[in-house]
């Protein structure tokens, strides 16, 4: 408690000293500042940020029925060997492409020409190219358009079928059906691991990471390794589908 000293003169001209005690409220308490008190409260602030707890706060992992993956992943990859069967038949013909008579010029009478696909079109059955002509009064001169083009093709009338001509394919060399054959292992290289969507590996790389989102227990541990089988029994047909084609090209 803090203290005054009084000093007063008496009628003797001596001084005297008395102590006189401060006012209450001259006492200033620093404890009980507001301020202080405000500062006090405060928590101290961490420096460190738990992200990876808040990350699984924010982010709920998902629910442990890996099911809909597998799911998806089969059906991904049945899709991919119908592709691939497609592809493979597309390869065998080699050049016996729909499109070989598009750039043909008809000669349709009175000096004019027309383009072939404006007056007829194109599609393959076995070893046969199979022309239809739009109107009848075409047919000999898409047969002399075709006979011109010096892609050495001899079209033929269809027995009952007026606007239709068939056009026998030449019988490819040794050396066509290599050439083929490398073509084949480059369709099944593609979709064996390209990094291509249809690919088998990139849809196993999808399932493997949309697996990694679920909690780690014995599910999902089995679910993994499904994947791994569903991979190598597609694999196993695709091999198959290969086989079999390089053999109806080289036999």
């Amino acid at each position: 408690m803090f203290r005054r000293l009084l000093i007063s003169r008496v009628s003797s001209g001596a001084l005297t000293v008395s102590r006189s005690t401060a006012s209450p409220a001259l006492v200033r308490c620093f404890s009980a500042h507001p301020a202080l008190q405000k500062k006090a409260s405060k928590p101290a602030k961490s420096k460190h940020v738990n992200k990876k707890a808040a990350a699984v706060d924010e982010e709920p992992l998902a629910e442990e029925d890996p099911s809909k993956v597998l799911k998806e992943l089969e059906k991904q990859m049945s899709d991919s060997l119908e592709q691939f069967k497609k592809r493979l038949a597309e390869t065998k013909q080699g050049a016996a492409n729909p499109s070989v008579f598009d750039n043909l010029d008809v000669p349709v009478g009175h000096g004019e020409t027309q383009p072939y696909v404006a007056v007829a079109q194109t599609a393959i059955k076995g070893r046969n190219l199979i022309i239809t002509v739009f109107d009848p009064a075409n047919v000999k001169h898409v047969v002399s358009a075709v006979l011109a083009s010096g892609l050495n093709m001899n079209p033929q009338e269809v027995p009952n079928f007026p606007q239709q001509l068939k056009v026998p394919l030449p019988a490819p060399t040794a050396e066509h059906r290599k050439e083929i054959a490398k073509e084949l292992k480059k369709d099944f290289e593609h979709f064996k691991q390209s990094p291509s969507k249809h690919s088998l590996s990139s849809a196993r790389a999808v399932a493997l990471k949309d697996l990694k989102s679920y909690v780690k227990n014995d599910t999902v541990k089995k679910a993994e390794k499904e994947v791994e089988k569903l991979h190598k029994k597609f694999l196993d047909e695709l091999q198959k589908q290969l086989k079999a084609a390089e053999k109806s090209v080289l036999s």
